[in-house]
């Protein structure tokens, strides 16, 4: 039983300084570019990364390093699906002021010390989560629909990119059982709607 490992457990339960509960949820600040208008759409981003017992950090040290270099663009949270890990969340950020986000110093340094720490994505336990504005989606031209679509028409590469087993995808993850190529956009997010489950690719709840 190693002890160390549980007072970590205990703690990420409850939240803390660097990492906050899994229902901690502030409110949100919407991020643009440097001379961008303030738009309809955004994009937030949950980065999962785990570690294993030998890590040389722990995730709180991953947190209080991340808030250095990214503060104000994210927070970190504890999630029961990870290890011994932490989940990276970020702000609702306009698709320039995320390209700028990924291509900072900041983030280049907290990853190389995260990875150096032992701390990384490429693992069983983690996921990526994109949420995008339901709104704009719902209201631009069946958005929705031709999304559900594309993960439908072109979903074995997908698979590939998530780097998942089928197994897992099927039980996190799915693709929408009712939708069928032939389908139109409408068509496939009423099916989508119907089903009602967030255990989807592309969670509509």
């Amino acid at each position: 039983y190693n002890h160390r490992l549980a007072a970590e457990r205990r703690a990420r339960g409850r939240g803390g300084k660097y990492i906050k509960a899994y229902a901690y949820t502030p409110e949100p600040i919407f991020l643009t570019a440097e001379g961008e208008d303030k738009g309809s759409l955004y994009y937030g981003l949950e980065i999962e990364m785990d570690s294993k017992d030998d890590a040389k950090c722990t995730p709180e040290g991953i947190a209080r390093v991340g808030l250095e270099e990214l503060g104000g663009v994210c927070y970190f949270k504890k999630d029961s699906s990870l290890s011994r890990g932490v989940e990276l969340v970020t702000h609702p950020m306009s698709a320039r002021a995320t390209e700028k986000f990924f291509a900072s110093e900041g983030w280049k340094l907290f990853r190389k010390y995260a990875k150096e720490k032992g701390f990384d994505g490429d693992r069983d336990t983690c996921g990526l989560h994109i949420h995008a504005s339901k709104e704009y989606y719902e209201k631009n031209n069946n958005l929705t629909g031709k999304m559900l679509l594309f993960f439908e028409w072109h979903w074995p590469e997908l698979v590939k990119f998530s780097r998942r087993e089928q197994e897992d995808l099927d039980r996190w993850a799915s693709r929408y059982r009712s939708i069928e190529e032939s389908d139109k956009e409408g068509g496939a997010e009423e099916k989508a709607r119907e089903e009602n489950s967030r255990y989807r690719a592309i969670n509509l709840k």
